[in-house]
This record gives structure tokens, C-alpha cells and sequence, in this order.
């Protein structure tokens, strides 16, 4: 077995400091001020969640944009390895010409947001979430915390980390999943047990579609671009997410469009459609369960679909059969949470 260079090692450690899940060669969001181009006297800054950074990414692949303007994406979470929250390059702020930002509500924004805003250089886009096509998802770092104190929940978050998934194998789960894997029964038996199971008798698949598009015209107030009578008019016929809170590019090229429409003005439709298919936020799918799709009535689904992850893809067995083998894993590493969680002599 070949020892892995410096290089190598860096490179994998780069991928890991990058946005959890993203391909292995990451897509620049903010070139380096030495190769931009002088002639670009203005930048878009784009803020808010990890589709802030995706629709950055997607920015930087249009050359009628990334000719004029120096793109930034910046994340309101906390980088996951480091705790720390990251603020955009001065030049950028100097020059921001649009703020394309995201905001959950009752958000107190940092103030070199608000100072742009003041300005009316911004546009506010909805933060996407589609609860009803995983009604029971959860976070598996959840499992191994009894409280909400923040420092708990950050060592198990920790605990679950990995070079280049710095969320953990496993940052969509499944909770009735979850629930089986502890019981005694073998590993297969639990996969056979999930795919014959009718979700819709267990859980009120009604009122989470009720409560949704209630959350879509919440989430729609405030924001310049609304975008919550296109989903419900389309989430039956036409897939619009990957996992509960990534989009697919559909849903990004419907955002971009009405940006351009209100900010830089027309930009040449074939660039942003192939913009768009450079980078699909795909790399994480966990599956739809079969009885939630007849039950819903998804026009676009299918039994026979892979799922996309780290070591898939997976068929829906494979997929489930993985997750009950990685969460008894993390279940054994239980103690060695608690034993972190003593105060030291």
C-alpha cells in the first residue's frame, strides 16, 4: 500500500474545509484577488445557507457575469470544523453593486449586510425546505446528545466527522430508521421491516403538506423573489429537491432569472442553462420512501431510482441497509461521548 504524498493529504484535507458533501474539485465562489480581472469594478455578494454557496458557484460558471462583476458567497452558519463564521473580503464590500442574501425570519443580519440593504443594493431570495417528502427526517448527531446545550451538541457533531464530510456520513437521516437500528433485530431484518412500512398510518402526511405551504408563504414575506406558488403548483409533477433543504437547479435557475430581471439586467439564456448543468446539489439524496410517494402522489418518482452518496449510489435497500449499519456504529460510540462530557480533574 502506497503511502499518500503531502499533496494528497492536502488536497483531501482542502475538500474537507469545504462546503460538506461538495465534489471533489469544488467550484471556486471568490477567485483570488491576483487573477481577477482590473476591469471588474463591481461584485455581487450572495449570503445565507449552503444554497447561498451553491447558487455562487452557479454565478461563477456564467461568463457574461463573471466578466463584469467578482463573485463572493458567504454562509451565515458556522464553518463546521472550525466554529468560526467567515465575512466577505473588504474589496467586496467596497465594491458590492448587488447583495443577493437569504434570512430566516426575526434575523438580526451583520451589519455590513444591513449597511447594503440601507443602501437598496439588495434582493432577498427564500431560504428552500421541503418538509412533506421526509416527513421523518432527523439529524443523527441529535441521538447522541440528551440536551440542547450548545457544546454538547457541538461534540457530537464532531464526533461524526470524517475528511471530506465534515456533517458526517449521514447528514440527512431517518428517524423511524433510527428507531429500528436500536432494536435486536439483525441489520437485514430492519431494512426488510422499513421498505414494507405504510408511513402514511403513522404519520399525518396531510397536515405536513398543510403546514408546508403555510412555511412557503411565511417564508415568501420580505423576500423580493417569491417562489411559493410556483412550488405548490409544481412539487407533484416535477422533482424540485434532492434532499429536504437542497433544491434542485431548477428551482436556482428560477431564482437567478428573476436576480437578473431586477439587478444586472438580461443575460443570454444558453449561459444559464448550461451554468446550471455544471453543478447539480445532488451529491446527498436521501430517499423518498415508497408509501410517502403513492400516498402524495409523485408524478415524478420512481422505484427504481439510485440515490446518490458517498459510497453509492445506493438502491433504497442499500441506502437503508447502510444507515442502520452507521448508525449502530455511532451508537457504540456513545460512551466515548458521555466520557468527553465529564468535567476534568
Amino acid at each position: 500500500m502506497q503511502t499518500p504524498t503531502k499533496l494528497a493529504v492536502l488536497k483531501k484535507w482542502v475538500r474537507w474545509r469545504w462546503h460538506p458533501g461538495s465534489p471533489a474539485a469544488p467550484s471556486p465562489v471568490s477567485p483570488p484577488a491576483a487573477s481577477r480581472e482590473a476591469h471588474r469594478a463591481h461584485s455581487i455578494l450572495v449570503y445565507g445557507i449552503c444554497q447561498a454557496t451553491h447558487l455562487g458557484r452557479i454565478l461563477n460558471a456564467i461568463p457574461s457575469i463573471v466578466n463584469r462583476f467578482n463573485i463572493s458567497a458567504i454562509e451565515m452558519c458556522a464553518d463546521p470544523v472550525t466554529g468560526e463564521f467567515r465575512r466577505p473580503p473588504p474589496e467586496i464590500l467596497e465594491t458590492c453593486e448587488c447583495l443577493y442574501f437569504q434570512a430566516h425570519l426575526g434575523e438580526v443580519l451583520p451589519d455590513y449586510l444591513q449597511r447594503l440593504i440601507a443602501q437598496g443594493r439588495s434582493q432577498r431570495f427564500p431560504i428552500l425546505t421541503c418538509h412533506p417528502l421526509w416527513p421523518s427526517h432527523t439529524e443523527l448527531y441529535r441521538m447522541l446528545v440528551q440536551t440542547l446545550d450548545a457544546q454538547e451538541m457541538q461534540r457530537a457533531r464532531r464526533l461524526l466527522q470524517e475528511p471530506g464530510l465534515p456533517w458526517g456520513r449521514f447528514p440527512y437521516a431517518d428517524r423511524v430508521l433510527l428507531d429500528l437500528a436500536k432494536t435486536e433485530e439483525v441489520d437485514e431484518r430492519i431494512v426488510d421491516r422499513y421498505v414494507a412500512l405504510d408511513l402514511a398510518k403513522t404519520i399525518d402526511l396531510d397536515r405536513r403538506v398543510q403546514l408546508w405551504r403555510r412555511h412557503l408563504e411565511e417564508v415568501d414575506q420580505g423576500c423580493d423573489v417569491r417562489l411559493a406558488e410556483l412550488q405548490w403548483r409544481e412539487w407533484r409533477d416535477t422533482r424540485h429537491y434532492w434532499a429536504i433543504n437542497h433544491p434542485a437547479n431548477q428551482l436556482f435557475g428560477e431564482i437567478l432569472r428573476r436576480l437578473f430581471a431586477c439587478t444586472v439586467g438580461p443575460i443570454p439564456e444558453e449561459e444559464v442553462v448550461e451554468a446550471l448543468r455544471t453543478s447539480e446539489p445532488n451529491h446527498f439524496m436521501p430517499p423518498v420512501h415508497p408509501s410517502v410517494a403513492r400516498y402524495l402522489g409523485l408524478k415524478w418518482y420512481s422505484p427504481d431510482e439510485l440515490f446518490n452518496w458517498p459510497d453509492g449510489p445506493f438502491t433504497l435497500r442499500q441506502w437503508a441497509l447502510e444507515h442502520v449499519r452507521y448508525t449502530r456504529r455511532i451508537l457504540a460510540c456513545r460512551p466515548l461521548l458521555d466520557a468527553n462530557s465529564q468535567p476534568q480533574d
